[in-house]
């Protein structure tokens, strides 16, 4: 994985909870990541296999784990935010008028 500017990802969506999709590093390496959305009593848990590919050293496996994380926060934060809209923002997503 890298920050989402210097690559691009595709994904076809689906009525299954299946949301693999494909990332292309900047050197046109694809990188195949494999994600599942799966309801549960009180909601839906997320799954998000990331696999390390052969030739990546443990410090940048360790990075690219990071950037997964960072990004399945945020995308809790934003699920939680729209099932319940009266939730506030945190201070750094407020806008500042």
């Amino acid at each position: 994985m890298v920050p989402s500017d210097k690559s691009a990802c595709g994904s076809q969506p689906n009525d299954f909870g299946v949301l693999d999709h494909d990332v292309v590093l900047p050197t046109g390496a694809v990188v195949h990541n494999a994600m599942r959305v799966v309801a549960n009593e009180s909601g839906s848990t997320v799954i998000f296999t990331l696999l390390r590919l052969p030739g990546v050293s443990e410090n940048k496996f360790a990075e690219d784990a990071q950037w997964v994380e960072k990004d399945l926060t945020t995308l809790k934060g934003l699920l939680e935010q729209s099932h319940n809209p009266a939730t506030p923002r945190s201070a750094d997503e407020r806008e500042t008028p």
